[in-house]
């Protein structure tokens, strides 16, 4: 017999906010980056890629690194 397991559904979502992009210098290259928070508390999360300048790295473009 097979049981389906499906996830608890929660009430309440958690939100972020994005700042507008900022460039950051890395070792691969320039990127415009724009750095995640939470929008309750204003504590940092990460930072998405919004722009690459190398195009051997534009895979990257919309990816979020999250620093927890």
């Amino acid at each position: 017999r097979t049981h389906t397991h499906r996830p608890p559904r929660h009430s309440s979502r958690a939100t972020t906010t994005l700042a507008p992009p900022t460039t950051q210098l890395m070792g691969s290259g320039a990127y415009k980056v724009r750095l995640i928070s939470c929008q309750s508390c204003g504590m940092y999360l990460g930072f998405e890629f919004a722009r690459a300048s190398e195009p051997s790295e534009r895979w990257k473009e919309g990816l979020a690194l999250l620093e927890l």
